[in-house]
């Protein structure tokens, strides 16, 4: 009869109808599966934490020891927070005995990072959870630098190591080599 409506062979009706029948089939295991993934997580929901959720006060002054320089020009460090999954939450630029101040930020592990002209200098991991009676937390992180000279005093010496008998043979060997590879150079450039 649905043949007769559709002007379609049973065959092709029939096909039709077991090919809808195993694709509903195939979504009906996949969300089966996905159900299974989600029991593995516990209760199935997931913890987002947004920056400006919490109540907790991260703060700290950045101190740079410029003894071992003569260095007087002023420096402004960047300091990156971001989450342990690599979310930045904020940057600040203080200079050197300045604090850095970042409020209501959600329970959680976050990372300190001090920059100077585009460049990592140092990474710290800060934990911050707020205690239940208390409500919110201020966590004090002071940073402490020390600036260094860079550059290269003296004269680097070539690496030495004592020959044994067998690379000092490998040696003259490869040394052999190396001669008879420039004759037989010399002689191909003189015939031609």
């Amino acid at each position: 009869m649905i043949h007769q409506v559709f002007g379609a062979h049973p065959g092709v009706i029939r096909k039709a109808a077991t090919v809808l029948v195993r694709a509903f089939f195939m979504i009906l295991c996949a969300g089966a599966l996905a159900a299974g993934c989600l029991a593995q997580r516990g209760s199935g929901s997931m913890t987002i934490v947004t920056p400006g959720s919490g109540q907790n006060i991260l703060y700290g002054d950045v101190r740079v020891d410029e003894g071992k320089t003569g260095d007087t020009k002023p420096m402004t460090f960047t300091i990156v927070l971001s989450m342990a999954g690599g979310t930045v939450i904020g940057r600040q630029t203080v200079g050197n005995g300045q604090r850095y101040r970042f409020n209501d930020l959600a329970d959680g592990d976050y990372d300190v990072v001090v920059e100077l002209e585009n460049r990592q200098i140092t990474r710290d991991r800060v934990r911050l959870y707020s205690q239940p009676s208390v409500g919110k937390t201020d966590v004090r992180h002071d940073i402490e630098l020390e600036l260094r000279p860079t550059g290269v005093t003296g004269k680097a010496k070539p690496l030495q190591f004592p020959r044994t008998m067998y690379t000092s043979e490998l040696m003259r060997i490869s040394n052999c080599l190396s001669r008879l590879r420039k004759l037989r150079t010399k002689r191909n450039t003189i015939n031609r």
